[in-house]
């Protein structure tokens, strides 16, 4: 059992940016939204086939975003080699805990993901783990992968494959995630060097996925190929987002009355 602390349950509606401080240091309300709310399209697309540069572009469009949430205290900046030789030391963000062994094995379980890739168009091999929990409070580690198709719009993305292990062995409270990503064998080396210097953020559609099943809050960590770690939460990758809250579903707790049908049967 890894060792994870809440400082407190999500309320109902919580405010998660504050404007006035926001445009006194970040610049005016416009550029706030256009900041804010650009989403990358790391998801599969076309392209990517004959541009993988365009890959690149994609990644780099999350870079004020992360540098901004570095600026606001709301993330940080760890190191990997530093976590294995700090393994029970808590590093905290945005109320939530994370022992550094747990927040390294999240990073080789995503590594360990991505080994399993099929990026045969885009050759951008991505891989996501997920320490979730199921309604008795058990804990499991979840790894997945990218899974491309010939018709792009089939591809999906490792958080999601994840995702969907966990929540198809009743695991549906995710507590932090780690992502990975990087160019393989097939494009050129210094487009290969310059991704692995970058974080990998995950896509509009995982961070929505994701948000389904999120505790609260839900760490989300990301690791660059030379060995920098940024940690932040899933509410401010996805401000205001929408979920099954908002429509009176507790993800966590469903059951879909499958589990009474049972116990009756017996």
């Amino acid at each position: 059992m890894y060792n994870v602390r809440t400082e407190h349950e999500r309320k109902t509606v919580r405010m998660i940016f504050y404007p006035s401080l926001l445009t006194k240091q970040f610049g005016n309300a416009e550029s706030q939204q256009t900041l804010l709310f650009k989403v990358p399209k790391m998801d599969h697309h076309p392209e990517h086939k004959d541009a993988p540069e365009q890959a690149l572009a994609d990644i780099l469009a999350a870079k004020d975003l992360i540098e901004l949430f570095l600026k606001m205290g709301k993330a940080q900046e760890l190191n990997l080699a530093s976590l294995r030789d700090r393994p029970n030391t808590l590093f905290e963000i945005n109320g939530i805990s994370l022992e550094g062994k747990l927040i390294a094995h999240l990073v080789d379980e995503a590594r360990r993901g991505q080994g399993y890739a099929y990026a045969p168009y885009s050759h951008f091999n991505v891989g996501a783990a997920i320490l979730a929990a199921n309604r008795a409070g058990e804990q499991k580690v979840f790894s997945g992968c990218n899974v491309e198709n010939a018709a792009y719009g089939s591809t999906i993305c490792a958080e999601r494959t994840a995702t969907f292990k966990a929540v198809s062995e009743g695991f549906r409270k995710f507590h932090a995630y780690a992502v990975v990503g990087g160019f393989d064998q097939h494009v050129s080396k210094a487009l290969r060097t310059n991704t692995q210097k970058s974080y990998i953020t995950p896509c509009g559609s995982c961070r929505q996925v994701m948000n389904e099943f999120e505790a609260s809050p839900c760490a989300v960590i990301m690791a660059k190929g030379t060995g920098e770690i940024y940690m932040t939460t899933l509410n401010y990758l996805l401000p205001s987002g929408f979920g099954p809250r908002a429509l009176g579903v507790d993800a966590a707790d469903y059951d879909g009355g499958y589990a009474n049908q049972l116990a009756q049967k017996k």
